[in-house]
């Protein structure tokens, strides 16, 4: 899995992403040294916020429901990680 941060608009961007959340899902987990992320420290950094977020959000819409007080609280966590994210590496984040 590759993940170019210093290229948020090419296609190795998102389908990074979605191959690292789907693997963290449904897999036994992302094994570590199977992922490549090319990027500033800062990028890397804010991008590992968001994943982190990302994978607690999905867990508590999994086992509470997506309206749940919970979901509710990691979504807003999970926004302000990906707005952080979003001014690092001036671009929108690709998921909803």
């Amino acid at each position: 899995m590759y993940v170019d941060l210093s290229n948020p608009n090419g296609a190795q961007f998102e389908g990074g992403i979605r191959s690292i959340l789907v693997e963290a899902m449904i897999g036994e987990g992302v094994a570590l040294d199977k992922i490549k992320i090319k990027g500033t420290k800062n990028q890397i950094a804010k991008f590992a916020l968001v994943m982190a977020a990302e994978k607690k959000y999905l867990e508590a819409v999994e086992q509470q429901g997506e309206d749940s007080l919970m979901a509710t609280k990691t979504k807003a966590e999970l926004k302000v990680k990906i707005s952080d994210l979003e001014r690092v590496l001036e671009a929108k984040w690709p998921l909803e």
